[in-house]
C-alpha cells in the first residue's frame, strides 16, 4: 500500500514476476537523466548509467535478467548525437555496449536508430531498429522567398508520384530490423528496403525468418492488389532465399517459427514450406471452399479464415463458409471437420471465439473444450456453441 514518486520519468517497463521495476529519466538537470533497476522486494535502487544524454526504450529479457536500453550518452554533446544499444545484467557493475555505428553487421554509416527493442524468449539474441546514421543539417543562408520546392518525378517510379509525397516522411525515417547474438556478440541486419519486414517464430529464437514483400509489385498495386513474393531469411547471416510460391497468398507461420503454411488464392492449394530447408509439400484441403465467394472487391477474393495452429503444432485451423476444419501440415492425414458439418446442415456459420487461444503463443488446445460464436444464416439470430468429446452443444 505504498506510493513511491519517481521523478522525471519517461518510461517504466516491469519484468515478467514484477518483482523489479526499469526506468528512464529525463530531467531538466541533464545530470539526472539515466537509466534505473528498483528491485521491488526490498524497494533497493540501483542506477545502471546516469549523466546527460537520451536514455530510451528501456526493456527487460524474459527471465528479467537482463536489460537493453538505447542511449547515446557517450557523446551527448555530438550533433547530431548517434544512439547505442547497450544490455545490462542484474547485478553487473557496469553495462555493456552490444551495437553501435561501424559494428561488421551494419551497413557503413548505419546506427542502432530509437524504435522497437525487444529480447527473444531464450535472452539469447536481442532485436533492434537499424537506420542511417542522421547527418547534420547545415545552417542555409538563403532566404526563404528565395528558395525553390521541386519535386522529381518519372513515371517509370515504383510508386505513383503522389505516394511519394503521402510517404515522403515515412521514407525519410524508415529503420529496419537488427538481430545481436548475445553469446557472440554478432550483429546482423535482417531487413531491407527490398524486404522490409520480417517476423521470426519460436518468439524470436528460430533458425530462420519470414519475410513477405510487395516490394517488386508496387507499381503494379496501382491498378491490380494482392500481389507479393516470399522469403526465408537466415537469421545468423540475414541472407534472403526465394520461395517458390505464386503471388496471391495466404500465409501462417508455425508456432515454433519452423514453416511456413501458404494458401494460393488463385490455385486454390496450400503448401507447407520447410523455412530452415526449403523444402516443400502440398496440404490436403477439405472439399468444400475456402475462399469467400461472396466478397466483393477488385482482385482474388480471400479465404474465410486462416489460424490458429493448434498447441502441438501438427494442424491448422481453417474456415469454410459454415464450418471450422484442422488441417495436418505434415500433408500426411485427411482434413478433419472440427464442427462435424453442424454449420452446413443447419446454415449456421460457426467461428472459433478468440479466448479459445493461449494469449501468449497464440495457439488452441483442441482437446480441451472449443466455444464458437454461431450465425443463422437465414434469420441472422446469433449466440454460442460449445464442443467438447466431440459434441457440439448450445451454450
Amino acid at each position: 500500500g505504498n506510493e513511491q514518486t519517481l521523478p522525471d520519468v519517461t518510461a517504466v517497463d516491469f519484468d515478467r514476476d514484477g518483482t523489479s521495476l526499469l526506468y528512464t529519466v529525463a530531467a531538466e538537470d541533464k545530470k539526472k537523466n539515466g537509466v534505473t533497476f528498483v528491485d521491488l522486494k526490498s524497494g533497493k535502487k540501483s542506477p545502471i548509467m546516469t549523466g546527460p544524454g537520451r536514455y530510451l526504450r528501456a526493456t527487460f529479457s524474459d527471465g528479467g535478467k537482463k536489460l537493453a536500453y538505447l542511449s547515446d550518452t557517450d557523446a551527448p554533446d555530438a550533433k547530431p548525437p548517434v544512439l547505442r544499444v547497450y544490455t545490462w545484467e542484474v547485478g553487473a557493475m557496469t553495462p555493456t555496449t552490444v551495437a553501435k555505428v561501424g559494428d561488421a553487421g551494419l551497413p557503413k554509416d548505419w546506427a542502432p536508430g530509437d524504435g522497437t527493442l525487444a529480447f527473444s524468449r531464450d535472452g539469447r539474441r536481442l532485436f533492434f531498429q537499424t537506420a542511417q546514421k542522421p547527418v547534420e543539417a547545415k545552417p542555409d543562408p538563403t532566404p526563404e522567398a528565395d528558395k525553390a520546392q521541386i519535386d522529381v518525378w518519372n513515371w517509370q517510379d515504383p510508386r505513383l508520384q503522389s505516394q511519394q509525397l503521402m510517404q515522403a516522411g515515412r521514407d525519410r525515417n524508415r529503420s529496419f530490423m537488427a538481430a545481436i547474438d548475445l553469446r557472440s556478440g554478432h550483429v546482423t541486419k535482417e531487413a531491407n528496403d527490398a524486404i522490409p519486414t520480417v517476423t521470426i517464430g519460436g518468439h524470436g529464437g528460430a533458425e530462420y525468418g519470414l519475410a513477405v514483400t510487395t516490394v517488386p509489385y508496387q507499381l503494379q498495386e496501382s491498378w491490380d492488389e494482392g500481389f507479393s513474393d516470399i522469403y526465408r531469411v537466415e537469421v545468423k547471416s540475414g541472407k534472403a532465399t526465394k520461395l517458390p510460391a505464386a503471388p496471391h497468398t495466404r500465409e501462417l507461420l508455425s508456432p515454433d517459427g519452423s514453416s511456413v503454411a501458404v494458401f494460393d488464392l488463385a490455385a486454390k492449394t496450400m503448401t507447407d514450406f520447410d523455412l530452415r530447408s526449403g523444402t516443400a509439400h502440398p496440404v490436403m484441403l477439405p472439399k468444400t471452399s475456402l475462399i469467400d465467394e461472396e466478397d466483393d472487391h477488385p482482385g482474388l477474393a480471400p479465404t474465410y479464415g486462416m489460424g490458429p495452429y493448434t498447441s502441438d503444432g501438427k494442424w491448422l485451423l481453417v474456415e469454410d463458409k459454415n464450418d471450422v476444419w484442422a488441417l495436418d501440415v505434415s500433408g500426411k492425414a485427411a482434413p478433419k471437420c472440427l464442427t462435424d458439418g453442424f454449420g452446413r446442415r443447419w446454415s449456421y456459420q460457426l467461428r472459433l471465439l478468440p479466448f479459445n487461444m493461449d494469449p501468449e503463443e497464440g495457439t488452441v488446445d483442441i482437446a480441451k473444450p472449443l466455444y464458437f460464436s454461431v450465425r443463422n444464416e437465414e434469420d441472422e439470430s446469433t449466440g454460442i456453441y460449445k464442443l467438447a468429446g466431440g459434441q457440439l452443444s448450445k451454450v
